[in-house]
């Protein structure tokens, strides 16, 4: 491997084509493989490097022949099956079974704050939510058993049927029996699976959008009345709390006419406030003096701090639900960025597995009727035998591994079929 060229200084001009081109095939050397092309690239490559490459693709584009596009489609299904990169398909599908697990976990705790919400409010919003959560986990049971089956197909048909139909000594009707039953097969699964895109997207997504419109909507409403609520409720708390001290201050005017004379009935006081007033009450009744306005402060005084006590009650309680209410709030609103989309993508991986198994089988089919001449194979039967690709096999470990990772989040989930 050469040297590779300086880095540029933040001041230089931006590199050339010419530069950056060298520059990255002194990165990946000079027998390289695609995991150590894409590692050297992106560990060597700078954002002014990559710039100018993107800038230059179109203009550059390289495949222009129909050898070089053959070529291609050939490594692409060599390399699709190399062992190097089915630990990378492990990893993306423990990603796409991780998508669905985090989606359900949040559509549970998601359910609990709404049941919490309908019960102080008398509304339905979890009714309305379990819906989708019941669909979702359907089309999460549903696509866990899509998933192995796809396997089992894909597997059988890079293992066994492209090889059975390839093979001269068996005959023709026969091969074409095989081929035939694997798009039967496949054509199977390719209703299933759409039916499963189409659940998540009318029964999951779509609804959910619309769930979170109007949730959001009505918990905004709701905080706006109860915030109003609020500030009446702290405000009379500040006026009832003025009152009560001038109504105290009153009081003690009488009281400290008796603890002026006797110490000790101050430290009575202390102890238990109402017992001051009382003392004073009876001191009155002695001096034989009027009691009603005295009397009159002592009842406003306890009306007035039981007053206080309810609106620190009712205080407490709107703050309360004001952020159960905000809580639900931002965790609905947060269920628009649910991974709803990737866990689609692993759906529609497996509506694409089926539509290219019946492709490739309809041209195993056609090449049958023509006689099956070893010279003329349809592409992938050709790579596969003369190349041993196995590009369906490797989407086959994808699904089962996705099927794995999900089995903990179904209901019934479909055993994982042994390795071969």
């Amino acid at each position: 491997m050469t040297t590779a060229p300086p880095a540029y200084s933040t001041g230089d001009a931006p590199p050339s084509y010419e530069e950056v081109v060298q520059k990255f095939e002194s990165l990946i050397g000079s027998n390289p493989t695609a995991v150590g092309v894409y590692e050297a690239a992106s560990k060597g490559l700078t954002q002014a490097d990559l710039k100018v490459l993107i800038e230059n693709h179109e203009a550059h584009f390289p495949l222009k022949t129909d050898k070089e596009k053959a070529d291609f489609a050939r490594g692409a299904a060599e390399t699709s099956s190399a062992t190097e990169l089915q630990a990378s398909l492990e990893i993306s599908a423990k990603a796409a079974s991780a998508t669905a697990g985090d989606v359900r976990l949040r559509f549970d705790g998601l359910q609990a704050k709404l049941e919490q919400i309908d019960l102080r409010w008398q509304t339905d919003w979890a009714e309305k939510f379990v819906e989708m959560l019941r669909s979702f986990q359907s089309v999460v049971d549903d696509s866990q058993d899509a998933a192995l089956q796809s396997y089992n197909v894909m597997r059988k048909f890079d293992n066994q049927d492209t090889l059975y139909c390839d093979d001269s000594s068996k005959s023709i009707e026969d091969r074409k029996a095989r081929i035939e039953g694997v798009i039967k097969a496949a054509n199977g699964l390719k209703e299933v699976n759409i039916d499963i895109t189409t659940r998540l997207k009318d029964n999951v997504s779509s609804p959910l959008e619309t769930f979170i419109d109007d949730f959001v909507k009505w918990a905004k409403g709701k905080e706006g009345e109860l915030s109003a609520e609020l500030a009446k409720v702290l405000g009379d708390l500040v006026d009832l709390q003025g009152d009560l001290a001038q109504l105290e201050l009153d009081l003690q005017a009488v009281n400290h006419v008796s603890q002026g004379m006797m110490p000790i009935l101050e430290g009575l006081a202390a102890c238990f406030p109402p017992y001051g007033s009382l003392i004073a009450l009876g001191g009155l009744l002695v001096a034989g003096v009027s009691l009603a306005t005295t009397t009159a402060l002592m009842i406003q005084i306890g009306k007035t701090k039981q007053a206080i006590a309810d609106k620190t009650r009712q205080r407490d309680q709107l703050m309360a639900d004001l952020e159960q209410i905000r809580e639900a709030r931002e965790a609905v609103a947060a269920m628009s960025s649910a991974d709803l989309s990737s866990f689609g993508g692993a759906i529609s991986s497996m509506t694409s597995a089926p539509n290219a198994t019946i492709k490739d089988a309809e041209e195993i089919r056609d090449w049958l009727d023509k006689g099956a001449p070893e010279d003329n194979r349809p592409f992938y039967l050709g790579v596969r035998i003369n190349d041993n690709a196995k590009s369906y096999a490797s989407l086959g470990n994808y699904l089962k591994e996705y099927g794995r990772g999900v089995m903990r989040f179904c209901t019934n989930p479909t055993p994982i079929p042994d390795d071969e």
